[in-house]
C-alpha cells in the first residue's frame, strides 16, 4: 500500500501523483503492478531545501492464504533494522562489503568478485532466483548527494556483477543512501541478497 501525501500548499492530486511514482519505481525493478494499492491524503508535510520530506507511506502487508491479515505480518517501511531488505534464503541469502571504496565510492575488490563468480555459478543452477544489491552510504553531507553516491556505487556493483557473467535481467540494483543498513559500525555498504 503506497500512501501518497500533499500538502496544503501543494496541488491537492499531488499526494496520488507521488504514490504513483512510487509505484513506477517499484514495477520497474519487478513488483507486479497488481500487488500495489494507491492512496492519498492531505498532510503537514516539512519542506527542507524545496524538497518534501516524508510525503510518501509505504506498508508491506504479507496476507496469509485465507486472507486476514495478521499484525504481525505488517510492518511499515522505514521502521525495520532493514528496511525492505529480506534476506533471502540459500547459500547466497545475505552478504555484507565495506571494503573495496576509494573515499565514498565503491570500485570493488578480490572478495567482492569472488563473490560474484560464485553467485554466477549458484544462478546458473537455480534460474529461478535473482540477486539483488543494496548502496548505503554514511550521513555526512546532504541527504540527496549521498542517495546519488549510491547510485553509482550500486551501479558500479551492477556493472562488475554483468562483467563477471550475471546477466543483467537477474540483478535488480537499488541505492538506498542515508538509510540505515541494519549493521553496526560503518553504514556505507554493498548489501547482496540472493532470493
Amino acid at each position: 500500500i503506497i500512501n501518497g501525501y500533499a500538502s496544503s500548499t501543494e496541488d491537492a492530486d499531488m499526494g496520488m501523483r507521488r504514490a504513483q511514482y512510487v509505484k513506477r519505481l517499484l514495477t520497474n525493478i519487478g513488483v507486479n503492478d497488481n500487488q500495489i494499492t494507491l492512496k492519498s491524503a492531505m498532510k503537514d508535510i516539512p519542506f527542507k531545501s524545496g524538497i518534501a520530506q516524508g510525503g510518501i507511506d509505504i506498508q508491506v502487508l504479507n496476507i496469509n492464504e485465507n486472507s486476514s491479515i495478521s499484525n504481525s505480518t505488517k510492518s511499515t517501511i522505514g521502521t525495520a533494522a532493514r528496511p525492505s531488505v529480506t534476506a533471502g534464503s540459500g547459500p547466497y541469502a545475505y552478504q555484507r562489503f565495506t571494503k573495496g571504496y576509494q573515499g565514498d565510492f565503491f570500485y570493488g575488490n578480490r572478495a567482492f568478485t569472488a563473490y560474484i563468480k560464485d553467485i554466477e555459478n549458484f544462478l546458473s543452477e537455480n534460474p529461478s532466483k535473482k540477486v539483488y544489491v543494496y548502496a548505503y552510504t554514511d550521513t555526512v553531507g546532504n541527504a540527496t548527494d549521498n542517495f546519488n553516491i549510491g547510485k553509482d556505487n550500486v551501479n558500479t556493483a551492477r556493472r562488475l556483477m554483468i562483467q563477471n557473467g550475471i546477466t543483467s535481467n537477474r540483478i535488480v540494483s537499488i541505492s538506498k543512501g542515508e538509510e540505515s543498513s541494519g549493521a553496526t559500525g560503518n553504514n556505507r555498504s554493498i548489501v547482496v541478497i540472493v532470493k
